[in-house]
């Protein structure tokens, strides 16, 4: 059996983050866990539900866990990028190789830490994607040299709208 995380913020998606969980303890066998990075069990969505997550971040064995998942959520995704501990668990996992699942507005986080460099990744249109690799590449810590994040706003299997040109 494999075990993850999905750290839930405050602002978190509910429809990101209840989902996927459901999908996955539901058809594999997979346990992940609801983990708060607040001193709270108690999570509230970005639509006001009360989710009680079953653990705290400061308190979890991440030896146990087998890959991370970010939901997304404007207020969420920024509740995690504030926490310290929060990202030092995204770090450790990526230093450790192991998966980490970042949904619609999350893959942000990895774009700020440098860990998208050079590939290609969804990300919800809503998100300023340009602001993400600015502010990643202003990093002082982070080398500027790097090739660009290529962030897709839109299926690469969608057709463009054909609109009839006016003449």
């Amino acid at each position: 059996m494999k075990n993850g995380l999905m750290l839930l913020g405050d602002g978190f998606e509910e429809t990101e983050a209840i989902s996927t969980h459901d999908i996955l303890t539901r058809t594999h066998e997979i346990s992940l866990r609801y983990v708060s990075i607040s001193s709270s069990l108690s999570v509230v969505s970005s639509m006001g539900l009360t989710v009680q997550a079953q653990g705290l971040l400061s308190q979890e064995n991440l030896a146990n866990a087998d890959f991370l998942v970010l939901p997304g959520g404007k207020k969420g995704v920024e509740a995690l990028k504030a926490n310290p501990t929060a990202m030092a668990t995204v770090k450790t996992f990526h230093e450790q190789a192991k998966p980490i699942y970042a949904i619609c507005a999350a893959p942000s986080i990895l774009g700020e830490l440098g860990y998208l460099d050079g590939k290609t990744t969804p990300v919800s249109r809503a998100f300023n994607a340009e602001k993400a690799t600015i502010k990643r590449m202003e990093s002082s810590s982070m080398a500027t040299s790097s090739p660009a994040i290529r962030w897709l706003t839109r299926s690469p299997l969608r057709k463009p709208s054909s609109k009839p040109s006016s003449a």
